[in-house]
């Protein structure tokens, strides 16, 4: 009886605020009506794209279902040995293949060719007495390419001539 009492006190105190909230609203509601559509023309687009999404989810997973139905259809296991029946009528027998993969491969072989070395010793020197006569590493380097000795680039003719100079 009292949660009554206080039930109707209540309505009688919020019956004029709750009936100025919806006055205040009146020339607002075209563009409520608006807000509502809105929403349900979003909630609308949402659900189409979710369903078109679980549908080709679920054409996939029966998709996936029935391979894997047709695979099991077409292999024949007895005691552990299992053969796979092929499209053409053959049979490939899998529990061969498995225990052929576990088998050692052999060591690999490795062939090393064995470069000729080349004496340099007479063409270093002649690098060094061409430097020592004052001619450039640029011109020295450039002189062997024009002789048809492309080994001697800049690089290595600065190395043998610092090598010379610095005792390296």
């Amino acid at each position: 009886m009292r949660r009554s009492r206080l039930l109707i006190l209540a309505l009688i105190i919020l019956l004029p605020l709750e009936i100025v909230l919806i006055v205040a609203l009146l020339p607002n509601l075209p563009l409520i009506g608006q807000a509502v559509a809105g929403l349900l023309i979003t909630c609308c687009v949402c659900g189409a794209i979710y369903v078109v999404a679980l549908t080709r989810h679920h054409i996939a997973l029966q998709t996936v279902l029935l391979r894997h139905a047709d695979l099991r259809s077409r292999t024949i296991d007895a005691n552990g040995v299992v053969v796979l029946e092929q499209e053409d009528g053959s049979y490939r027998h899998l529990s061969a293949e498995h225990e052929q993969a576990k088998l050692q491969l052999p060591a690999p072989v490795v062939i090393t060719e064995e470069k000729p070395t080349i004496d340099r010793s007479q063409e270093e020197r002649d690098i060094l007495d061409l430097h020592t006569h004052g001619s450039g590493f640029k011109a020295i380097a450039q002189a062997y390419k024009d002789a048809g000795n492309p080994y001697w680039t800049e690089y290595r003719v600065r190395q043998v001539c610092n090598r010379e100079r610095f005792g390296a």
